[in-house]
């Protein structure tokens, strides 16, 4: 999406005002020109520049694509081809602009007819003099001193105003795109709004944007349009016709330009400003026309902004630190390094370098509210397509997981894109699905969702998208329909039928609803897929289908594939390394939600004595609790002290907040109040901040009425609303 600076003027002068009302393109069933105005004509001068012939000025990608769409919207209206004079890129200099608007404007346009001058190229001011003078820069523009050949506003006011006094109904649409780099700066980009805002006549004005704001244009818009004047276009073709009589006012337009625009742009501020004689009938409702719109407009997509400069001349006059931060920003984008967290060990888990923690470095005050207001755009797509990619990836044949999606993930979203853009491009399921994978705060930025709050936003992505075999797995996996819950895979496998997470997943439904035979055939259904495509994977499947032993009386054979399961393991990544043991703390998961506790116990005890030095997320205290659950359905009482003391003594790293708070869990549920509220009172002086965890923790209730705990939520949470 490449930045524009677009101021469009939409100047109608009222003298003998007769609308577009009957003004539809020939063959398409409506009256010709000369019937909408049965005593003149219409005439267009549309001057559209990307590209410019001066390599100082920064090139633009869709200006001429603007200005041809345009033609074609006023031959749909019904004005003759041979009234409308089209200039785009080297056919637009500064000699055959002038000749022919000077031409239009003194020789060919009479009293009673109507005359467009549309512009869609750079507009600049030139601050170096006192009075501002704003200027329409054309193909052959100078790099600076516009006044030898660039187009003054004022010379264009003195044509607008010889036409209306002529009787002429003017109508100057002017979209001007600005870069930081030309000679105006960001003053210049205030300035030439304000000038073309300055009143002239009699007429009505549309402004894209606000002094100081920007335009946008990008593929997101008609495969390549600039957004205002893209969203001019529908509005004056129909879609602003608020009370569908068929006509469009400039207030039904004001109103459409003045919600669209803004929610497109969003996160950068785009705010048209329109003034005039409101009730004037400026366009009619073509509806085949529309239809040609939306067919060509079905292929839009998420794409940045390519600042063309601009960003350099806003961080121009900016702390040397800002800078330093802007420009690793874009690195980092560049890169697609979006979101990274540190791997050690510590209660927030920080981010590290990527792009979000650039962007968080820049502060965020008047001078930088622009440069901020980009960077989200910018963060926000690529984000969303890092989601999107990770969600496509996640559909391999070999995958039985779910990708790890963070939270800033859903952030980025929130900065740049409202619900019903997400869902013109296809994108909504998606976001409602990392709304409830996610709930990031500043207290705890790795929270998940639950309860009501998880199975609202997943069901609203499945309605949404009732074909996304992904969306079917999570709600299973979530378990948002606990009595349904098999319904969830089920769904899954008809979808996509090669797809292992949904098959690993129903057979522990399977076991845990004594379906045996049903659970067999989906994990040999699971070994099959994840034996075709290699590697060691298959022993997932291999440990289903022991848990099926384990229950059915055939505990020797549970055993001999449990232990090829682990062998594939060590052949795969070596004895004792961090990978067998991420490897043996997965295959005891699975034990356990199979509800073999026995063999799930012994991994995760050995998980717990042998594993190295990890960081938070397999942290060995945290499979402690594991083990105080497995005790506790085979009926044995285990307090898991020697555990405990054999690891503190064999590790040299200073214990983290999460692993202190891990211990807090720990003994709690063992009941051990005195040794839970030492460890809960060490996380938080060490800086365990996750306030939601503390208040939905259920591990925790043993002690969450004693007065020790009370005091230490009252002192490290104070400013808390308490549950």
């Amino acid at each position: 999406m490449q930045l524009k600076l677009t101021i469009c003027l939409f100047i109608t002068c009222l003298l003998g005002l007769q609308t577009l009302n009957g003004q539809i393109a020939r063959g398409l069933g409506m009256p010709a020109d000369e019937k909408a105005t049965p005593h003149g004509k219409t005439y267009a001068l549309i001057i559209g520049i990307s590209k410019y012939k001066n390599e100082g000025i920064p090139q633009l990608q869709f200006a001429d694509k603007d200005a041809i769409a345009f033609k074609n919207y006023l031959l749909a209206t019904g004005v003759d081809s041979n009234n409308i004079t089209l200039l785009t890129n080297e056919g637009a200099r500064y000699a055959d602009i002038m000749s022919d608007l000077d031409e239009l404007c003194t020789d060919k346009a009479m009293a009673g007819d109507r005359v467009f001058i549309y512009f869609s190229g750079h507009g600049d001011v030139e601050s170096h003099v006192i009075t501002n003078i704003g200027y329409l820069l054309p193909y052959d523009a100078p790099k600076k001193v516009y006044c030898i050949s660039a187009i003054n506003v004022r010379t264009l006011q003195d044509y607008v105003s010889t036409l209306s006094a002529k009787g002429v109904q003017a109508i100057v649409i002017t979209d001007a795109c600005h870069s930081g780099n030309l000679a105006g700066g960001l003053e210049g980009l205030k300035n030439i709004q304000t000038v073309l805002g300055d009143k002239w006549s009699d007429e009505i004005k549309i402004l894209s944007c606000q002094p100081g704001e920007l335009s946008l244009e990008g593929k997101s818009w008609g495969n390549g349009r600039g957004l205002f004047s893209f969203e001019l276009i529908n509005g004056l073709a129909g879609l602003a016709d608020k009370n569908k009589d068929g006509n469009i006012s400039l207030n039904e337009l004001s109103l459409y330009l003045g919600a669209k625009v803004p929610e497109e742009a969003s996160p950068a501020p785009q705010y048209p400003v329109i003034t005039g004689n409101m009730p004037s009938i400026i366009g009619r409702v073509n509806n085949i026309f529309l239809a040609q719109l939306n067919s060509n407009n079905s292929m839009a997509e998420l794409t940045t902004v390519d600042l063309k400069g601009f960003d350099e001349a806003l961080i121009k006059n900016l702390h040397d630190t800002v800078r330093t931060n802007y420009q690793l920003f874009k690195l980092y984008i560049d890169s697609g390094i979006i979101v990274r967290r540190s791997q050690f060990t510590n209660s927030n888990n920080p981010l590290v370098r990527c792009a979000f923690y650039y962007y968080q470095r820049i502060p965020q005050n008047e001078k930088t509210a622009l440069l901020i207001s980009l960077m989200k755009k910018n963060l926000a797509v690529v984000s969303l397509k890092y989601a999107d990619e990770l969600l496509s990836h996640s559909l391999s044949d070999s995958s039985i997981g779910i990708p790890y999606i963070d939270d800033l993930i859903v952030n980025a979203i929130h900065l740049g894109y409202t619900d019903a853009k997400l869902r013109d491009m296809g994108y909504l399921s998606k976001f409602y699905f990392l709304e409830s994978m996610e709930s990031p705060s500043q207290d705890s930025p790795n929270r998940y969702l639950t309860g009501d709050s998880l199975s609202k936003y997943l069901k609203l992505a499945i309605k949404e998208d009732t074909t996304s075999t992904y969306l079917y797995c999570v709600a299973g996996l979530f378990n948002i329909d606990s009595v349904n819950t098999d319904n969830y895979y089920k769904r899954a496998i008809l979808l996509s039928p090669s797809f292992g997470f949904s098959y690993s997943h129903l057979g522990e439904i399977y076991v845990q609803q004594h379906k045996y035979d049903s659970a067999l055939y989906c994990y040999r259904t699971l070994y099959s897929l994840l034996k075709s495509n290699g590697g060691n994977f298959h022993r997932s499947a291999l440990t289903g289908i022991a848990t099926v032993y384990y229950h059915t009386d055939k505990k020797y054979l549970g055993d001999s594939l449990l232990n090829v399961s682990i062998q594939l393991l060590k052949e795969q990544y070596g004895n004792g390394t961090v990978a067998y043991y991420d490897g043996i703390h997965s295959l005891a998961f699975k034990l356990q939600n199979s509800e073999v506790y026995d063999k799930a116990l012994e991994l995760f005890e050995d998980y717990v004595k042998n594993t190295p030095t990890r960081d938070t997320f397999n942290d060995p205290y945290f499979f402690l609790r594991n083990i105080v659950i497995c005790n506790a359905k085979l009926g044995r009482k285990s307090d898991g002290l020697e555990e405990f003391s054999k690891f503190v003594k064999s590790t040299k790293r200073q214990v983290s907040s999460e692993t202190y708070y891990n211990i807090a869990c720990y003994y709690s549920m063992l009941n051990n109040k005195p040794d839970a509220l030492k460890y809960l009172e060490n996380a938080l002086k060490a800086g365990w901040s996750g306030f939601e965890d503390l208040e939905e923790e259920n591990e925790l209730i043993n002690i969450s009425h004693e007065p020790l705990y009370k005091a230490l939520v009252k002192k490290y949470f104070h400013d808390k609303p308490k549950n």
